[in-house]
């Protein structure tokens, strides 16, 4: 059968003495810029992700591809892209906990055996957005599985194979009765991870409604259209496609060998394919199949025909499916028989539309799709019923600094005795927050009175050692240290704690103390200068002239370091305003300067009702940005630069969903805010701490809270993403198919064979 409107045969016969050669070279070239084949095609190898028993027993349950499986389909019949489907729950057994061994050697080994023979495995989680719990279903986004289980899942992962560029990362297979917002929530959380993980692979986002390119621009009882929700999606890397799936029988679900007609693959995919070129996106279609009869097969070429000729948006497609578990009568099997001597019926069909050359020169990371064994497919009701989800919407960039407090050093009697009252961060634990968790700044607490004795003095040799073997142990990683006498703007003398600016501790004694410190460290711009912790019980009037002092002495001691200001009564930015604790801050810390004009003012912010972090309750999930607005408009209205010094809240989902809405506020508002740090981490602290963040066994599993920060720690985006593949057209950002010759007309196949025709009857007359 003649592939549908690609067979310019036609055009040879009785008259082709009188043909012009010039409308001979154009048809070619229009068949030419017709059929070419994507440059990633292939086939979903099934098997890894069969039976419902999870985690299974491996070759009873499920099994993976083999080697002569992939040798198959990438060698003998040149595709370029093998799709692999498995199960979440096989290759990481419980939450926030390292993989399975066995597990991961199997996925390991496959994924090794696509790519040394040059085609991109694209790894995909066959779990519709889910994790089996007790034999129960459970919907990421869900009080059962948080967003962070999911992000968890993917640092690992993504850490896993992100030296390996032709290893791409579909996020998960077919995500369905959820709401969009979440999954889009979800699928955001995944990214963010990925390229946490410093991956650059491309990435494969699919879409609620079991990801249906007919349906992309429906909306329901589950939300919004995929075609408006999924726009929201960022990524750092600027290296990912949508993944649709498109069956072509009368539902659309892959359950029958009919096809509707001849023209249905088209039909389908054209919406989607209008909606990628209005927004400038990528696309890959992950399954497509159909019954071996004629009706589909020119369905099929005609759908695939469609996605060729529409290559500046779609990158390629895999075939559902292959794989040696599938009964012999599979309807859409693509796996050959006699011991691989033997195609499938339904390989001829796809030959045109496969490289000849095989593999595409220098491949790397494109679009990945998702398989669904069609014996179970995609189910049509949830197995939970989800929670409401965060309000974040990664913008795709971070403030530029994000960390924790790493609290000991200020804890216990003063002045009291190191190792008994207080102690010092580890390297171990910096060296965790820094370089693992890739935290760009630490807030180091200390006290005064343990430093610097006495008014007017030296600073006590043991306790700077201390001090500065911690700070060295930041910056050497790269990491800003703040540094933070933690006093509450006072100094204990006698048990008794004086306030700054009072005759027993006066402003003399504050300026002595910084201008020592400052003298330090103003060689090292990667040492900031928080003047004091959460001053309080004094006028505001008060606190400035001593703020203003440490300013002064610190730019004395010639030092042009970042200098953090607190405001008065305890510093809350939800109170900036407020005048409970006497003159409102916004009216007294605006007459601060700084000759340097080096400094930021530094608010803490807690979410639960008094805003004094002693609960574990959040009020509300918005909580965060509305505590964080007027402060915000402060800055802007004054032209200044905010901190967030501490924030927590307990691991429930409404203080979640609080700490992402105020992050996400302050991400979106970073023109006026440099950062923040968690409250707090330390490795004295009970594990009971309703905010604690210090990981356990040994610094090998996170705290819980750890999930929900890392999404708001992405860092500067990979300065060279992923490339597209040489001579792939998958990917232009802008007008490639310009020729760079001003003379040269955009040509298509359209343009090329009127022009032929145009030829044709000059010819002729």
């Amino acid at each position: 059968m003649a592939e549908t409107g690609r067979d310019t045969r036609s055009c040879r016969s009785r008259n082709r003495l009188w043909v012009p050669s010039a409308a001979l070279a154009l048809l070619a070239l229009a068949s030419a810029v017709y059929s070419a084949p994507l440059p990633y095609v292939g086939v979903n190898l099934a098997g890894a992700e069969f039976g419902s028993n999870m985690p299974g027993t491996f070759n009873t349950d499920y099994t993976y591809p083999s080697t002569e499986n992939i040798n198959y389909f990438v060698s003998t019949k040149k595709m370029t892209a093998i799709r692999l489907p498995f199960r979440w729950e096989r290759l990481q057994r419980s939450f926030n906990a390292s993989f399975d061994v066995d597990e991961q050697a199997r996925l390991t080994a496959a994924v090794t055996a696509i790519t040394s023979r040059g085609a991109v495995a694209i790894i995909e989680p066959h779990n519709y957005a889910r994790y089996k719990i007790s034999g129960v279903e459970k919907i990421i986004g869900s009080q059962d599985v948080p967003y962070g289980n999911f992000y968890d899942f993917w640092f690992r992962l993504a850490t896993l194979f992100r030296s390996n560029s032709l290893v791409w990362f579909n996020l998960v297979n077919e995500p369905y009765s959820m709401d969009t917002a979440q999954w889009r929530v979800g699928a955001q959380h995944g990214i963010n991870a990925i390229r946490v993980a410093d991956a650059a692979n491309k990435i494969l986002v699919p879409g609620n409604r079991w990801t249906g390119a007919h349906s992309w621009a429906a909306s329901d009882a589950n939300g919004a259209a995929n075609s408006v929700e999924m726009l929201l999606i960022s990524d750092p890397g600027n290296n990912y496609a949508f993944e649709v799936h498109q069956y072509l029988d009368g539902d659309s679900s892959g359950q029958s060998a009919d096809c509707v007609s001849t023209t249905i693959g088209v039909e389908r995919l054209t919406g989607f394919t209008n909606w990628l070129k209005t927004n400038n996106k990528q696309g890959f279609l992950g399954e497509i199949g159909g019954g071996n009869n004629a009706v589909c097969e020119t369905a099929v070429k005609g759908a695939l025909a469609h996605m060729e000729s529409n290559s500046d948006v779609w990158l390629g497609w895999t075939w559902w499916a292959a794989g040696p578990w599938w009964p012999s009568n599979y309807i859409y099997l693509l796996q050959p028989t006699n011991n691989y001597a033997t195609d499938a019926p339904q390989m001829a069909w796809l030959a045109n539309s496969i490289p000849t050359a095989g593999v595409p020169p220098q491949a790397v990371a494109s679009p990945k799709a998702a398989p669904v064994p069609q014996a179970q497919a995609a189910p049509k009701s949830q197995a939970a019923t989800p929670v409401a989800p965060p309000t974040f919407v990664a913008s795709g960039s971070s403030v530029d600094y994000f960390g924790v407090n790493l609290a000991i050093a200020e804890f216990g009697n003063v002045p009291g005795t190191f190792g008994t009252d207080y102690a010092w961060p580890s390297d171990a634990e910096v060296n965790y927050f820094v370089t693992t968790k890739k935290m760009k700044i630490i807030r180091l607490p200390f006290r005064w009175e343990r430093l610097q004795t006495s008014f007017n003095t030296t600073f006590n040799s043991a306790e700077l050692g201390r001090l500065q073997a911690t700070v060295q142990s930041i910056t050497s990683r790269g990491a800003v240290a703040l540094l933070d006498p933690h006093n509450y703007a006072r100094y204990v003398i006698n048990g008794n704690e004086q306030i700054i600016g009072s005759s027993q501790v006066p402003y003399g004694a504050f300026y002595d103390f910084w201008n020592r410190l400052a003298g330090l460290y103003k060689s090292n711009q990667l040492v900031w200068f928080g003047l004091v912790n959460e001053p309080n019980g004094m006028p505001t009037e008060q606190w400035l002239q001593a703020a203003q002092t440490g300013i002064n002495a610190i730019r004395a001691a010639g030092a042009n370091n970042k200098i953090l200001v607190p405001g008065n009564g305890y510093t809350g930015a939800h109170s900036w305003e407020a005048s409970w604790y006497g003159t409102p801050n916004a009216q007294v810390m605006n007459n601060i300067t700084d000759p340097a004009n080096n400094y930021a003012f530094e608010v803490h912010q807690y979410l639960d009702d008094n805003s004094s972090g002693q609960s574990g309750t959040c009020v509300s999930a918005t909580i965060g940005s509305q505590r964080l607005q007027a402060f915000t408009a402060w800055l802007r209205r004054n032209n200044k630069k905010g901190f967030l010094g501490e924030f927590g809240g307990a691991n429930n989902p409404t203080c979640e969903s609080a700490v992402y809405d105020m992050l996400n506020y302050m991400q979106s508002n970073r023109d006026v805010w440099l950062g923040w740090t968690w409250w707090a981490a330390g490795a004295w602290w009970p594990s009971s701490y309703i905010y604690l963040l210090q990981p356990t066994n040994n610094l090998q599993t996170d705290a819980p809270m750890m999930a929900w920060l890392q999404p708001f720690m992405l860092g500067p985006a990979p300065s060279n993403p992923t490339p597209t593949p040489s001579g792939s057209t998958g990917a232009p950002k802008s007008n490639s198919n310009v020729n760079n010759s001003s003379a040269m007309l955009q040509l298509t196949p359209l343009t090329l064979i009127i022009a032929a025709l145009v030829l044709l009857i000059v010819g002729r007359h």
